[in-house]
C-alpha cells in the first residue's frame, strides 16, 4: 500500500488507493446535504488511525486548517469500515477497496475530490520474478481487479 514501491523490487498495481469522502444512506438521510466541503466539515468525521487524511482532503478542497473535528480514531481499517457502513458518519473510503459496497448502495459518495490519487496496492514480487510468480501474480490481480481488468 503506497506510493511505487522500491525499485529493486518487481511490482504490479492491483488498483488504485484514491479515496473519497463517503457515508451510508442513512447518515446521508439524517445528516442532510454534503456536498460541500464546509457541509462535510460540519459532519461526523471518521478517522482511519490518524486525523492526517481528512486534514489532506480539507486542503485539496481549498479549506487548509479545517477543523478536523473530534470524531473516532480507528486503530483499525475494519472497525472504520462497519462504523461508515452503520451510519455513524462519513469517512475517507478508497474507492476500489470499497467498490461492492458502493455497488449495492450502503455507501454512497458525497464528493468527487480525492486524496491518495498517487498511490495504490501493489503485489511486490522478487527483483526477477520466476515465471510461476507472474503467473500467480496476474491470476492474483484479476482476482481482485473490477471487471479483471488491469488497474
Amino acid at each position: 500500500l503506497g506510493a511505487d514501491p522500491s525499485p529493486t523490487a518487481a511490482s504490479l498495481k492491483l488498483f488504485s488507493r484514491m479515496s473519497r469522502p463517503a457515508c451510508s444512506p442513512h447518515y446521508l438521510a439524517r445528516k442532510g446535504r454534503l456536498g460541500s466541503p464546509a457541509e462535510i466539515a460540519a459532519a461526523d468525521l471518521l478517522h482511519d488511525e490518524t486525523r492526517q487524511g481528512w486534514r489532506e482532503w480539507f486542503s485539496q478542497a481549498g479549506m487548509a486548517g479545517a477543523d478536523v473535528g473530534t470524531g473516532p480514531v480507528f486503530a483499525d481499517f475494519n472497525i472504520l469500515a462497519t462504523a461508515v457502513i452503520a451510519g455513524h458518519g462519513v469517512a475517507l473510503c478508497p474507492i476500489e477497496v470499497f467498490r461492492e459496497e458502493l455497488r449495492r448502495g450502503d455507501l454512497v459518495v458525497v464528493s468527487d475530490i480525492a486524496t491518495d490519487t498517487d498511490k495504490g496496492y501493489y503485489l511486490t514480487m522478487s527483483a526477477q520474478p520466476s515465471a510461476a510468480e507472474i503467473t500467480f501474480a496476474d491470476w492474483f490481480r484479476d482476482q481482485v481487479s473490477t471487471n479483471g481488468e488491469e488497474a
